[in-house]
């Protein structure tokens, strides 16, 4: 199964572990939430993938 594009703690811990900042919103019924997101840079992010 593809990893989707959105959550995957796993994936979270390899970007944190280069030493970037994680910018993947989590899924809408995760436990640990989307408080520490930086919405900004996710904006950001979004609009310069498209």
């Amino acid at each position: 199964m593809a990893d989707k594009g959105h959550g995957g703690e796993r994936i979270r811990e390899q970007i944190e572990a280069q030493g970037a900042r994680v910018v993947i919103p989590r899924r809408r019924h995760s436990l640990k939430g989307n408080g520490d997101l930086d919405r900004g840079l996710y904006r950001y992010r979004h609009l310069v993938e498209n």
